[in-house]
């Protein structure tokens, strides 16, 4: 199985020369995890996120990114934390690798 490195993809982007913008957005100002949009509205937006981090972003199909983003952000989770420079492990210590071999 092949994933490929959304972060590197976005990395790419940026020092073309090209800016950034976001694709569309959910806002979740429901104490962060709730939408205040009709079912509809959301279904459509989370279909274009989607969209978006697959086709743009080249994450794999395999990877529901948006509920990968909501766990990791999770502070019950408290092993695993995103960073700026990877996923880190506290109990090791250590980034986690995110390539599959």
């Amino acid at each position: 199985m092949e994933v490929t490195n959304g972060r590197r993809a976005v990395n790419r982007f940026t020092s073309a020369g090209k800016e950034l913008t976001p694709w569309t957005s959910l806002p979740l100002p429901i104490a962060g995890l709730m939408s205040d949009l009709p079912g509809e509205a959301v279904a459509e937006r989370l279909k274009a996120l989607h969209d978006a981090a697959h086709e743009r972003l080249g994450i794999s199909m395999e990877v529901e990114p948006v509920m990968t983003l909501c766990f990791m952000s999770l502070i019950v989770i408290p092993e695993l934390k995103i960073t700026t420079r990877g996923l880190f492990d506290v109990s090791k210590f250590d980034f986690v690798p995110l390539e599959a071999d």
